[in-house]
């Protein structure tokens, strides 16, 4: 790559295989078996076997034959092909149908389902929208509640709505301050 200039890691790198060349040659040759093409290339690089490992794994997969002899060597290996995402051959326009089909489906059951719970007389509950007077709730009060009761065991059911009512007296006022502040602020945003 003439006319290529290099960066310091790489500078660094030609220093360290010309470092190991000059020891091969004063060695009178290879300092490793020439076969052991991995272990000669961590020991020039001075970089651990797992990571040489890795990266002549990630070049062979993305590496493409490029005479006769590659080309041969590639089609008698057996290569298990990269397998794609379930939708990442699909068309846009079939994943939308795809998509349109399943909410349809679960919309067009609803009225049946609901048609044969009247029927058989079963009691449906309706659930209101959710409201945002709900937001200190389920931020603030819940949350801080669950904390306060963690870890304790109430026998009767009226000890759970004793302690619960005690906690919520027990929550300081200026954490109810910036409790509203924030819900009012949020309503701003509405």
């Amino acid at each position: 790559m003439p006319g290529k200039r290099l960066d310091g890691v790489a500078r660094d790198m030609v220093v360290k295989l010309l470092k190991y060349f000059d020891r091969e040659k004063r060695n009178n040759g290879p300092l490793l078996p020439v076969d052991a093409i991995q272990e000669r290339v961590s020991h020039a690089m001075g970089i651990s076997m797992r990571t040489v490992s890795r990266i002549f794994r990630e070049s062979k997969e993305n590496r493409k034959p490029v005479d006769q002899e590659d080309q041969a060597a590639s089609k008698t290996k057996k290569y298990k092909p990269r397998e794609k995402t379930k939708t990442a051959d699909l068309p846009d326009a079939v994943k939308m149908e795809v998509k349109n089909a399943i909410y349809n489906m679960y919309s067009e059951s609803t009225p049946k389902n609901k048609q044969y719970l009247t029927e058989e007389n079963v009691e449906l509950l309706e659930y209101p929208p959710y409201s945002p007077d709900l937001r200190p709730n389920d931020f603030f009060t819940f949350p801080k509640i669950k904390n306060r009761l963690r870890g304790q065991r109430f026998q009767p059911p009226e000890e759970a709505v004793d302690a619960f009512k005690n906690a919520v007296s027990d929550l300081p006022a200026n954490e109810w301050n910036t409790c509203f502040e924030n819900w009012f602020e949020a309503h701003d945003v509405y």
